[in-house]
């Protein structure tokens, strides 16, 4: 991952050691061990986020899949109440006319 290219560019050990002032070598195997601990946490991290976007992407495709089949379903239910109420319902008469219309000549 970037983050750990960045990490391990931020803190080389060239980049430690080369600071004018003088390091002993017992302060240099111990930032050594140090960098080397933070490198591997950050490895971790990062494939315990990769863990952690694969399961989140993996419920969110279930939960679209479910929305998906729940709608065709409502949309079934729908056409079915409306075949049943065609056939259960009578007729209507034709609404009256309005009382502002004339009625018709014979």
């Amino acid at each position: 991952m970037s983050t750990n290219t960045s990490f391990n560019n931020l803190f080389s050990d060239e980049d430690i050691f080369n600071h004018p002032e003088q390091v002993s070598l017992t302060n240099r195997f111990e930032i050594s061990e140090d960098l080397n601990i933070l490198k591997q946490d950050v490895h971790n991290l990062e494939e315990k986020f990769d863990k952690f976007k694969e399961d989140t992407e993996k419920r969110f495709e279930r939960i679209e899949n479910a929305l998906f089949a729940t709608t065709k379903q409502r949309e079934q239910i729908v056409t079915l109440l409306q075949g049943l109420s065609d056939k259960v319902a009578p007729p209507s008469p034709p609404p009256p006319p309005p009382s502002n219309v004339a009625p018709t000549l014979p």
